[in-house]
């Protein structure tokens, strides 16, 4: 194996064993936004007793509520020039932000990323490139929060003090 690729495992070696209990925390969120709130041995428990499950599911109305206020604020992306010369600038920027928002649906990939935010805590997408048409378009890919991982010693919400961020995935060697 390379040096780049020994360096590679080491990072998600490390990032996997330090978020474990992270991890745990944010699939028992997602079960009570799913409503599975109760444990088996809780749900024997009510059986043996025959008293009916029941669950009153709060947290599913408030990140669901959440998620509609995203939806109801979401805004086109804009691109402002920074002197009056360059305002024929920003506004081809702004159609070009536009075109990739509707052709790769951002706005749907986007509020996707918000709910996992809200339940499990963190989630992302990639911004890339794809050929099309014998041309090369920026293509964006919604990746799931558990395929992620980060620097362990990152402390702020953002990131932004990670030496290094990445996702796994499966791929077929061809």
């Amino acid at each position: 194996m390379s040096d780049y690729h020994t360096d590679l495992v080491r990072k998600f070696e490390a990032a996997d064993e330090a978020s474990n209990d992270a991890r745990s925390e944010a699939e028992r969120a997602r079960d009570y936004y799913d409503g599975r709130q109760l444990t088996a041995e809780q749900i024997k428990a009510l059986k043996k007793r025959r008293q009916p499950i029941v669950i009153e599911n709060l947290i599913r109305p408030k990140v669901d509520y959440l998620c509609g206020l995203e939806r109801q604020t979401r805004t086109d992306p804009k691109a402002y020039p920074r002197t009056a010369m360059h305002e024929d600038d920003a506004n081809a920027v702004t159609d070009a932000l536009r075109y990739v928002s509707d052709d790769q649906d951002y706005p749907i990939k986007r509020s996707g990323v918000f709910q996992e935010m809200l339940v499990e805590g963190y989630g992302a997408v990639e911004v890339g490139h794809a050929e099309v048409r014998g041309g090369i378009d920026p293509k964006v890919t919604k990746l799931d929060w558990d395929r992620l991982f980060f620097d362990p010693h990152s402390c702020k919400p953002d990131f932004s003090d990670a030496d290094y961020l990445g996702f796994v995935t499966w791929m077929d060697i061809s």
